[in-house]
C-alpha cells in the first residue's frame, strides 16, 4: 500500500512539474516577444483541454501581434471563464476594449476595468464611446464629468467630437484647444473630422472663425478648409484653399475645382 501510495505522489509531482514547465516555457516565451512560438504552445496545450493560461497568453500574443480578432474572441472567453478577478483578469479586460469593434463587448471589457479601477487615462475615450454608442447617455456624462479636470484640451476636443455633444460644446472645446496650441497637429486632425461632421449636420457657419486662424502651409488641411467653404457657396475662398492644396493631392483638388 505504501509502495502504490507512493507511485501515485511520484507520478503526481510528475505531472505538477510538467504543467508548471509548461507554464513557465509560454511565460518566458512571450516575455521574449516570440509571439508565434506562444500562440503556438497555446494551441498545443488547448487542443486537449481549455486551459485558461493558454488562452489568455494567446490573446494576449494575437493583440501584440495585430491580429485584433482572435485577440477579441480569445480575451472575452478569458474573461468569461475566469473565476479569478487577478492582473491577467484586467489585462484581458484592457485586451478586450482595445481590440474589439463591438460596442456591447466593450462595453462589458469597459465596465470590469472601471469597477476594478483599473481603467487606464488612453483608454478613457473608447470606454466613452461604448457607453455612448450602447445609449447609456447617463452614465457617459457622469464618467466625462469624473475625468473632465484632468483632461487636456485635445482630449476634451476628441471625446466631444467622438460623442453626442452638441456643435456648439463641440466648437467650445475646439476654441478651447486652439486656445491651448494654437494651429498645432492636434487641432488640424480634429478640424478635419469636425469639417464633414458639420457639414452634414449642415453646422458648418459655425466653424468658420475656426478655419480662419488657417494654414495654408498644411495641403490636407488646405482640402477640407476648401470643402467648408464650397459647401457656404463661398466659391472664391473654396477655389483659392484647394489651389493651395494642388500640389500635393492633384488629383483630389482636380475633382473638387470642377465642382466650380
Amino acid at each position: 500500500m505504501n509502495r502504490f501510495l507512493s507511485f501515485i505522489i511520484i507520478l503526481l509531482f510528475l505531472f505538477l512539474s510538467s504543467c508548471s514547465d509548461d507554464e513557465n516555457q509560454i511565460a518566458i516565451a512571450f516575455e521574449s516577444e516570440d509571439y508565434e512560438r506562444v500562440i503556438a504552445i497555446a494551441d498545443e496545450k488547448l487542443h486537449s483541454s481549455l486551459d485558461l493560461n493558454a488562452i489568455y497568453y494567446k490573446a494576449a500574443s494575437n493583440f501584440r501581434l495585430g491580429e485584433l480578432k482572435m485577440a477579441k474572441d480569445c480575451s472575452y472567453l478569458y474573461l468569461l471563464s475566469s473565476k479569478e478577478k487577478d492582473e491577467s483578469y484586467y489585462n484581458a479586460a484592457q485586451i478586450l476594449l482595445r481590440a474589439s469593434d463591438d460596442y456591447l463587448l466593450s462595453l462589458y471589457a469597459g465596465d470590469i476595468l472601471f469597477d476594478g479601477g483599473r481603467l487606464n487615462r488612453v483608454d478613457y475615450l473608447l470606454y466613452y464611446q461604448a457607453l455612448v454608442e450602447n445609449g447609456d447617455y447617463d452614465r457617459a456624462d457622469e464618467f466625462y464629468q469624473s475625468i473632465s479636470l484632468g483632461l487636456t484640451g485635445y482630449e476634451k476636443a476628441l471625446i466631444a467630437l467622438s460623442g453626442r455633444y452638441s456643435s456648439e460644446k463641440i466648437v467650445n472645446a475646439l476654441e478651447e484647444l486652439y486656445s491651448q496650441e494654437g494651429i498645432s497637429e492636434h487641432f488640424k486632425t480634429l478640424m478635419k473630422r469636425a469639417v464633414p461632421l458639420f457639414i452634414e449636420k449642415g453646422d458648418q457657419r459655425m466653424l468658420l472663425n475656426l478655419v480662419s486662424y488657417g494654414d495654408s502651409s498644411d495641403s490636407s488641411y488646405a482640402l477640407y478648409v476648401g470643402d467648408l467653404y464650397f459647401s457656404l457657396g463661398m466659391l472664391e475662398e473654396a477655389s483659392l484653399y484647394w489651389n493651395k492644396a494642388s500640389d500635393d493631392f492633384p488629383v483630389q483638388s482636380r475633382i473638387r475645382i470642377r465642382n466650380l
